[in-house]
């Protein structure tokens, strides 16, 4: 709840006033503070401006006492506080999964980055060996899947799986549609590159001569690394589908028809109006509070 109106409305009660006497003070407070039509009626579609509308609806709501009595059980008074509590847990959710998603997208981008320097350092390992013109003809066929150019810097970023670093800041007008199709799609190509990482190593661990002596090119430690970019992946997948279900109970709880912040907010407006009537200072006070399903 909107810390400023619990305030006022603790120093009412502490003062043992009524609480319905001192709504004209309240609403003036309001007023006073922009909390009125050069806010409230220009608030955003986003989830956090609804129920930043939301909060204040209810500190208000909360002012009337036990005036407030409405047969609608799904806008009595604890029933809204418990729907804003539910949309605040969704924001605290989304927030994490989205921090947690990012930090697997840094470490498997980072593990991308270590396989394109394996795979060349593996090259050159077999270049010395001295092997068979068919054996590197089918190393080399692997490996172009990498497109490793002598001579480039290894520090080269593939070109789809890595563009900057994952950053877990929200994008309001991103559909959870969206970010299933995005994820996926760089998934796909991340996945392509482990199983051509893997396929690489296999075939190398076929040939009796591959036996560096660096401890991080030996055939134990490339499947290691080949396990623990699997087990990445699918943490870093199975966050993303977290995200995207999170994003999709938000919209929901947001805009559900029947029991949906947006539809509650409303019907809390109506039994106001009703209540004390539209044209009272109460009733008048609701126009304050818009609340918008797209």
């Amino acid at each position: 709840m909107n810390r400023y109106f619990s305030k006022k409305i603790d120093e009412i009660s502490n003062n043992g006033e009524s609480p319905r006497i001192n709504i004209c003070a309240i609403i003036n407070t309001i007023m006073k503070n922009n909390l009125n039509p050069s806010s409230m009626k220009n608030t955003n579609t986003s989830h956090l401006m609804q129920m930043t509308t939301a909060a204040s609806l209810l500190a208000m709501v909360e002012s009337f006492g036990s005036t407030y009595n409405p047969a609608n059980a799904h806008i009595a008074l604890q029933a809204l506080k418990d729907n804003l509590a539910l949309n605040q847990q969704l924001v605290f959710d989304i927030q994490e999964s989205k921090t947690r998603l990012a930090n697997h997208k840094n470490n498997k981008n980072e593990m991308l980055l270590g396989v394109n320097k394996k795979v060349s350092l593996i090259l050159l390992n077999l270049g010395s060996l001295g092997l068979s013109p068919a054996t590197m003809q089918s190393v080399r066929v692997i490996s172009k899947n990498f497109k490793y150019r002598p001579g480039k810097s290894q520090e080269e970023k593939p070109r789809e799986a890595i563009r900057g670093t994952a950053s877990p800041g929200e994008n309001s007008a991103e559909s959870s549609s969206d970010v299933i199709k995005s994820s996926r799609s760089a998934y796909k190509f991340a996945e392509r590159r482990v199983n051509w990482f893997e396929e690489l190593v296999n075939f190398i661990s076929t040939i009796p001569g591959y036996q560096p002596n660096e401890s991080n090119l030996t055939i134990a430690s490339l499947k290691s690394y080949v396990s623990d970019l699997k087990q990445e992946l699918e943490a870093w997948q199975r966050e993303s589908g977290t995200l995207a279900s999170l994003r999709t109970k938000r919209a929901q709880q947001l805009r559900n028809e029947t029991d949906g912040m947006v539809t509650l907010c409303r019907q809390t407006k109506s039994y106001v109006k009703a209540l004390y009537g539209p044209t009272s200072v109460e009733g008048k006070a609701m126009a304050q509070f818009r609340f918008v399903r797209n």
